[in-house]
């Protein structure tokens, strides 16, 4: 066996999520005169999310990835009665797409992308995970969202996904 091909999730794993979206809430914060825990509301919005995604894997109705990110943003938002603006949604949501990678993965990828396709396996949306891409500038050679199949990791639809989508054998 002679492996070709290396999928990556993203969040936590090739990017800092914590740092870089907590870092992104501070001048958002001041920009809309909140007192924000950063960290807090970082830690806030992934879980938002989690509990967003665990509801579909345990059986519920299908709900997009983007939408899960920006319903936890807002939730977090109106804590204490406020009514967030869309547009200060919109500029909080926009941190899930511009987080930067682990200071070693770069380098990494690059030399993995020498000799192996690589390919982001996520449950982020595509729009997201492309934007990821974009932002960071790393060597991906695809990009496959657990929304195509309308499923979460670790359904294993998303990963006879990324097989197909691969065109490789799973061994």
């Amino acid at each position: 066996m002679t492996v070709k091909a290396l999928t990556f999730d993203v969040i936590g794993t090739v990017f800092d999520w914590l740092g870089s979206f907590s870092a992104g809430v501070v001048p958002l914060a001041q920009q809309y005169g909140l007192s924000i825990d950063p960290v807090a509301f970082a830690n806030g919005a992934e879980q938002g999310y989690g509990d967003g995604v665990a509801k579909v894997v345990h059986g519920g109705a299908w709900v997009p990835p983007d939408k899960l990110l920006r319903d936890s943003i807002a939730a977090l938002l109106a804590a204490g009665g406020r009514t967030p603006s869309a547009n200060e949604v919109d500029n909080f949501f926009t941190l899930w797409r511009t987080l930067n990678p682990w200071a070693d993965v770069p380098l990494a990828l690059y030399a993995l992308h020498d000799h192996f396709t690589l390919a982001i396996l996520s449950n982020m949306s595509m729009v997201t995970a492309s934007a990821l891409m974009d932002h960071a500038g790393l060597p991906f050679d695809r990009t496959l969202s657990a929304e195509t199949v309308h499923a979460y990791k670790p359904s294993p639809a998303v990963y006879q996904m990324a097989i197909s989508s691969l065109g490789l054998p799973p061994d």
